[in-house]
């Protein structure tokens, strides 16, 4: 997205996007299909709502709109999430989880 500022999302994320006390905060947007989302859905013993439920709350290409924020794709794996927000929150990578991937 363009904007550098969200739109309507409010005080509270704006907010979150400033520094403080040192700190910055990054934002991650998991782009994910509604079918994945609906197949981890049922991989789980969810049951506090259904995906009727869920209808209502997806939302395609949902980001907050910040220039900052950082798309991860579905077909990333956990380690490759994992070291990627380590290496770019943190800026370590940990020898435990192997060879750096590719952002």
């Amino acid at each position: 997205m363009a904007s550098s500022t969200p739109s309507g999302t409010g005080r509270c994320w704006t907010n979150c996007a400033g520094t403080t006390g040192g700190s910055i905060s990054i934002f991650y947007y998991f782009d994910v299909s509604w079918q994945e989302t609906v197949r981890c859905h049922a991989s789980t013993q969810a049951t506090e709502f259904s995906v009727q439920d869920m209808t209502k709350w997806y939302s395609p290409d949902d980001r907050l709109g910040f220039e900052s924020e950082t798309i991860i794709s579905e077909d990333s794996t956990l380690d490759m999430i994992v070291r990627r927000i380590l290496r770019e929150g943190l800026g370590v990578f940990p020898a435990t989880l192997g060879a750096p991937d590719k952002p």
